[in-house]
């Protein structure tokens, strides 16, 4: 089990979560919860944003931006069950940028 913490977590274009936990069991997303004032749980810092998905194996395009992804990934009625990872890109940004920044996160077993 893998807990990473973030500065943003996207669950849907209507639910994000500022200061979020997702806790990561094997490649899977397990759970995931908004951080209260004074929680802080035991978690790997990673910042950025945290986009969950029920896509499992994404290929973007070269240059992406954010509400690509947010189209491409994100979607209300279907479970999470994958989280990909962006660190450095503002969340209003809509300036492209290249999907190399773009990492699928998985518990790598060491946490």
């Amino acid at each position: 089990m893998r807990r990473v913490l973030s500065n943003w977590v996207f669950r849907s274009e209507e639910q994000l979560l500022h200061r979020a936990v997702v806790v990561l069991c094997d490649e899977y997303v397990g759970h995931y919860y908004q951080l209260e004032d004074d929680d802080m749980p035991m978690a790997e810092w990673l910042g950025g944003i945290i986009f969950l998905t029920a896509k499992e194996d994404v290929v973007f395009p070269e240059l992406v931006t954010l509400p690509f992804i947010k189209k491409m990934l994100l979607c209300e009625d279907e479970m999470p069950c994958y989280a990909y990872h962006i660190q450095g890109i503002d969340i209003h940004s809509d300036i492209p940028f290249s999907s190399s920044l773009i990492t699928r996160l998985e518990d790598d077993g060491d946490y």
